[in-house]
This record gives C-alpha cells, structure tokens and sequence, in this order.
C-alpha cells in the first residue's frame, strides 16, 4: 500500500476544498467529512495496487423499521436508472445496510488523475439526488431521514458506523 500516495492525493483533495471555500472535516482515519446543507458525504481513500479509489459515502435514510420487497425494488429500479442517465459510465448507487437499518448512497472515483471539475460534479451530483430521494426511501423504508436523525443524534455515532 502507498501511504505517501494516498496521503499526498488527501492532501490535494483538501486543497481543492479550500479553495473553493468548501468546510470538511478530518476524522480520526484521515477520511474527509463535507456537511452540505442536510447531507454528510464522506471521502475515504483506498489502494488499489497501482491505482487509489476514493469512495463517496452518504448516510440517507436511518432507523429502518420495514425492509421490503418494495422498498428493494425500488432501490434497484432506481440504481438501475441513475446508471442509465448517466449512460453507465458514472456508478451512483443506493445500498440497504440490513445490519445497521440505512441506506447509503455511494459513488467511487479514480483519485489518481481527479481534477477539481470532476470533483466538484460528484459532490453536486450527489447532492442533487440524495435530496431527490431521500423523503421517498423514509416513507418505504419506515426509517428517518438522515438529517432529522443527527437533530437527535451525534453525527459520528452515524458516521462512524459504517467504516
């Protein structure tokens, strides 16, 4: 694993940040935590060999209480048609977490050579579609919104979980 790669790409990420006066916050693993009005994406680096990933992690929907056919169709209907619209390049998925009772929104990006536009469009994109989703996956899924949930509950207690 290449510690100084990961490190330095981190390190150019947090740059493009700041310069675009983007807040984040550095966890205890190096992860990168950016809040954007009600939604927490976090960055976390991953070596791949010769390549590093960066995985985009978004908590949507928490406290689960049904988990249904309907509610995992809908989630695989609607993976099926971001991947469509975005003509299956870009991988923008949903993910039910039975053992946590959430849904997760992931997406996953080549660090090695990211720019700050290709940055930037995933953050927005992300956040145009968990806004999007997110009140239809709570009534489905029985579960409470994310953003309601940390009103009532520290943040890492979510964050930290699904590591």
């Amino acid at each position: 694993m290449s510690i100084e790669r990961i490190d330095k790409q981190r390190s150019g990420f947090e740059s493009l940040l700041q310069e675009r006066g983007i807040v984040y916050q550095v966890k205890q693993d190096k992860a990168l935590l950016i809040a954007y009005r009600t939604t927490v994406i976090q960055l976390s680096w991953h070596d791949l060999g010769d390549r590093t990933a960066v995985r985009l992690l978004v908590p949507v929907v928490v406290e689960i209480s049904k988990i249904t056919p309907v509610l995992s169709l809908f989630l695989a209907e609607t993976n099926n048609d971001l991947a469509q619209m975005n003509d299956d390049v870009l991988r923008y998925s949903f993910s039910l977490d039975t053992k946590l009772n959430a849904v997760w929104f992931e997406h996953g990006l080549l660090a090695d050579h990211l720019d700050a536009e290709e940055l930037y469009s995933a953050l927005a994109a992300i956040v145009v579609t968990v806004d999007e989703y997110t009140e239809q996956i709570a009534s489905l899924s029985g579960g409470t919104c994310f953003a309601e949930a940390i009103s009532q509950t520290p943040p890492a207690e979510w964050r930290d979980s699904h590591d």
